[in-house]
């Protein structure tokens, strides 16, 4: 026994060295390269001719490119990482417009795809429309059959202008599980704007170069360098980790479970988010339910945790005995097992036999060795760790039965199921046995039921009282003659036989099944007496006929097959003719839809059995327009000829001007018909000006909605006639358009971000509208509409007034500049130490400044690696700066009269005594003593506590800690069972850890 466990141990330990072994080998990959099959990113990319835009001089395209270009050349080549672009509203290819989404580059590996990726965003050009939506689908189809990790990145300045719904698809793509939630990154979209795209996934905003970088690195970030899980799980000495389901459980209780994925062997891979969890391996095989559950381990970035569970064995014992008229044969009996449809092959030992074998469902056939084809079989469960034991009783001695089933003196048993049955229950059925039926039992009458399988449903016949004679071999000839016909049917097309080449089914029973007579003439099959319908069909022609079946006769039907005749469809426009590339016609018979027409040159064609049909013709245009003809006779041999009157698509041309410049501030403009929207107008020439449509002929109003940043009313030009095949143009004036530029100085300096104008209309104080900063300076600049506006500045500074510009004149087509001067500004920048070092951010102290006679603000850190330093800029003057520690016993500190000069950073420290760690762990005989109430701290030789010490977790170790400043203390220690007790003259010294026992004597 003792080797035994020196072997499993030993292959265990073996085991985990060799992977740990594989661990180490492979660090030159990230943990994401053997978590998953691999990691699939593909960018999506805005190319739509609002990325000409331009921000700080620059296009947003110029941009993009830019840092698209930094991203791809900085992404590292890791195994299993590939890489794909996807661009929209290039228009580089003869696709609609909103079909205009192009897979640039297929997915490759990094260092693969890397040099195509660049060289195509550098020649990308913005000029098309933003079909997001449709994006996103094709997208779905480039992920369809690729395993692992797929994640979208999608990058756009705008909103879906194709009519999509890019919110809907994204949902019910990552339902399906074709990807994970998308990366959605907004450029420079206003804050409405954004709110509609933010259902698409994770939504990252970006209005410059430095965020549109920052956004896309922490994107790449959280897909390539994800934590690692690696479980195994065993069962005794057998590793069973992709037999059991993980369930996840977070320091919240949450629970989750863990994906088995195909290529795994020993052990499993998960990329988890930092944090604390248990694991718990479930294996369930019918009734078989084990468990066991791991110790609370932790995930850390760039780690790869191991975590084992061992749930016990899973072998338990199969033992069987067998009687045979009275006398055990339990050692003489064949025994066999099937696991899963398969063999099982087992070792079994002693009498009655027995065998250990893995739990689970087993099919156990014993069989009789006095009788080879008596047996029995049992399906039996195999519980871990526990005996079952199978009786069998073979009972008396045996009795053989042949059953042969005829039709027509012909053999058909093939076709056959045969029953046994014995005091009116199914005692048995029946197998072939040399072309035969043969059934083994106990002497004694039995009841056979013979069941034609049949080609359409089954047909019985029972023999009853059949007597079986000790020792005897009876035979049994069932004649099914008087329940079954003969049905022999031949297709007829154009005076030939066309039978091996037609379908032939009954009417009443489409499943029905049919041979081929051996001299190809015939289609036939044994049915059932009665009468049916036979449907043969050929070449999409199709016929039926009637018949009687009648018993143990042949039945010899002949089915015609019905002439053909055309149906040519010519779709006009008055006397013109249609696009035929943009119409579809299908052929309907008797309400049901029967085929679809072909497009010709100038018409469309069907061939079809000559009858009456329906035809129905659509017209592609927009909205579709639907005609019928409803009643088409057509004659043997002839073509029918249909004229089909649809009405012409128009177009409409509008251009935006104001002053006649053209207007270019424009969101997007709209037609509608009876105050419902049709459509969208495409921009076609923005240099002009021009949006352009096609839509039917009728009367239509266009609605122009502005940028969002104009706060600008709908214009509406209504009335529009529309009329077929011909263009109607317009113009509309738009309000003229100014643009303002405002400097904030301060102590003739420009104020940086610390002063955010507010713009009214002086007609409407109550709205206001915020102008956009130039990158880090104090200017600040927007387009208005023209007109007149007040400007309200507040500065962020203690102690600065906010300004008022009054009656500010925007002119159309103008650039307006203006200055304001605020009084100067300097800035107080505080370094707070404790014993000569900075203070740290564990302990780190409250630091106030107050104006004398205002009330107080707190300074704000400098950043959390400036470590004990404070600033904040404020308007120049005298000011008080109060500093609280947050270490018991120091006492705060004051600095008076501190002046603030504009432009001036004064500079000032404060020292506090030192502090340090003070850590007790209370024993009692050497073991954690928790009946502890309370610990107070004195100062050295005083009466009066200062403070108390805090118990860490897990309570159960009993260690108690605090920061104190330096110095000398006395501890009072108080437990519920063991009284009071002191420790004297503790001493503290600056930024160390002081670490006691003290051993309450039992």
């Amino acid at each position: 026994m003792k080797d035994n466990h020196f072997i499993q141990s030993t292959l265990r330990l073996l085991v985990v060295c060799v992977a740990c072994l594989l661990v180490l080998a492979s660090t030159s990959f990230t943990a994401s390269d053997r978590l998953e099959d691999s990691v699939n990113i593909q960018f999506i990319l805005d190319a739509s001719l609002s990325m000409r835009s331009r921000i700080q001089g620059e296009t947003r395209m110029d941009i993009a490119k830019d840092v698209m270009r930094e991203l791809v050349q900085g992404l590292e080549a890791r195994p299993g990482l590939e890489i794909a672009l996807r661009v929209y509203g290039s228009r580089l290819t003869d696709l609609p417009r909103c079909r205009d989404s192009v897979l640039f580059q297929d997915f490759m590996p990094v260092d693969v795809g890397r040099a195509s990726i660049l060289a195509l965003v550098e020649s990308l050009e913005p000029k098309g429309m933003t079909p997001i939506a449709y994006s996103l689908e094709r997208a779905g189809e480039d992920f369809r059959d690729r395993v692992g990790q797929n994640i979208v990145v999608l990058i756009t300045d705008g909103l879906e202008s194709c009519n999509g719904d890019p919110c809907g698809v994204s949902r019910r793509l990552q339902n399906e599980g074709i990807f994970l939630t998308p990366y959605v990154v907004g450029f420079a979209l206003a804050p409405d704007e954004a709110e509609y795209l933010r259902c698409i996934g994770h939504y990252y905003e970006a209005t410059d170069r430095e965020s549109l970088t920052l956004s896309l690195k922490s994107i790449i970030t959280q897909i390539v360098e994800p934590s690692v899980l690696q479980v195994a799980v065993w069962a005794e000495n057998q590793l069973i980790t992709d037999q059991v389901q993980l369930n996840l459980i977070d320091a919240c209780g949450n629970s989750r479970v863990l994906p088995v994925k195909e290529f795994e062997t020993w052990a499993r891979y998960y990329s988890l988010p930092d944090g604390s969890y248990t694991l718990e391996a479930l294996f369930t095989d019918g009734p078989v339910d084990l468990a066991a559950n791991s110790d609370p381990f932790e995930i850390s970035k760039g780690m790869v945790s191991i975590v084992e569970l061992d749930i016990g064995s899973l072998k338990g014992i199969l033992g069987v005995t067998a009687r045979a008229g009275g006398v055990d044969i339990s050692d003489r009996v064949n025994i066999s097992l099937r696991k899963d449809g398969m063999q099982y092959l087992a070792t079994w030992k002693d009498n009655p036999p027995y065998t250990k074998i893995d739990a689970g469902r087993y099919q156990v056939l014993v069989t009789n060795p006095l009788h080879q084809t008596e047996s029995f079989e049992f399906t039996s469960w195999i519980l871990p760790q526990e005996e079952t034991w199978i009786e069998v009783d073979f009972g008396e001695q045996l009795s053989t039965l042949y059953v042969n089933v005829l039709y027509q003196g012909q053999q058909i048993n093939g076709d056959c199921n045969v029953y046994a049955y014995r005091d009116g229950r199914l005692h048995n059925i029946l197998e072939v046995d040399c072309s035969k039926f043969s059934y083994v039992a106990t002497p004694g009458e039995v009841d056979i039921l013979v069941q034609y399988k049949g080609s359409i449903y089954p047909v019985e016949k029972r023999i009853n009282s059949v007597a079986m004679g000790p020792n005897e071999t009876n035979h049994l000839v069932v004649e099914l003659d008087d329940l079954l016909g003969h049905v022999k049917v031949q297709v007829i097309a154009d005076n030939s036989n066309v039978t091996q080449s037609s379908s032939v089914d009954l009417l009443e029973f489409p499943d029905s099944l049919w041979t081929i007579s051996p001299d190809n003439e015939w289609m036939e099959t044994l049915l059932p007496v009665g009468s049916y319908t036979i449907l043969a069909q050929y070449n999409r022609l199709s016929n039926q006929k009637s018949m009687q079946v009648p018993a143990g006769e042949v039945t010899y039907v002949r089915i015609e097959m019905p002439t053909v005749g055309g149906i040519k469809l010519i779709p006009k426009f008055g006397d013109l003719l249609a696009p035929i590339e943009l119409i579809e016609a299908h052929i309907r018979r008797d309400g049901r839809y029967v085929m679809q027409m072909s497009v010709g040159d100038d018409s469309l064609f069907v061939e079809v059995p000559s009858g009456k049909y329906s035809v129905e013709g659509l017209y592609l245009t927009s909205p579709e327009q639907r005609q019928v003809a409803e009643t088409v006779f057509v004659a043997s041999n002839q073509v029918q000829k249909i004229e089909m009157q649809f009405v012409g698509p128009g177009s409409i041309l509008l251009q935006l001007t104001t002053q006649s410049v053209p207007f270019t501030h424009v969101h997007y403009v709209e037609l509608q018909q009876q105050s419902k929207p049709i459509r969208r107008l495409e921009l076609v020439d923005s240099d002009r000006g021009l949006w352009q449509g096609d839509v039917l002929a009728g009367v239509y109003d266009v609605r122009v909605v502005s940028l969002a940043t104009l706060r600008l009313s709908d214009v509406w030009l209504r009335n529009i006639v529309i009329q077929p095949l011909e263009t109607s143009t317009h113009q509309i004036e738009m309000p003229g358009v100014g643009h303002l530029t405002l400097s904030v100085y301060s102590g003739g300096d420009l104020f940086g971000d610390t002063a955010a104008p507010r713009v009214f209309p002086s007609s409407n104080q109550t709205t206001s509208l915020a102008m956009n900063r130039q990158g880090d300076s104090g200017v600040w600049e927007r387009e208005f509409i023209a007109g007149v506006y007040d400007i309200q500045v507040r500065p962020n500074i203690r102690g600065m007034e906010e300004q008022w510009l009054r009656n500010v004149v925007v002119q159309p087509g103008e650039s307006t500049r203006l200055e304001l001067e605020f009084g100067g500004a300097g800035t107080i920048q505080l370094t707070v130490l404790a014993g000569g070092e900075p203070f740290r951010d564990t302990n780190a102290p409250r630091v106030y400044v107050a104006g004398q006679g205002s009330s107080s603000i707190q300074l704000q850190r400098l950043s959390s690696r400036s470590i004990g330093q404070w600033s904040r800029e404020l308007s120049s003057g005298w000011y008080d700066i109060q500093v609280r520690s947050n270490v018991r016993g120091m006492e705060e500190q004051w600095l008076r009269n501190v002046q603030v000069l504009p432009g001036v950073v004064n500079e000032l420290s404060i020292n506090f005594p030192g502090s340090g760690e003070l850590r007790l762990q209370v024993l009692k005989g050497n073991t954690p003593l928790t009946e502890i109430s309370r610990i107070n701290v004195y100062p050295c030789q005083q009466s009066s506590s200062i403070t108390y010490l805090t118990a860490e977790r897990p309570r159960e170790l009993s260690v108690w800690s605090r920061n104190m400043q330096e110095g000398c203390y006395d501890l009072e220690i108080r437990t519920r069972t063991d009284g009071i007790h002191w420790l004297r003259d503790i001493r503290v010294y600056p930024n160390q850890a002081t670490d006691l026992e003290f051993d309450v004597k039992p």
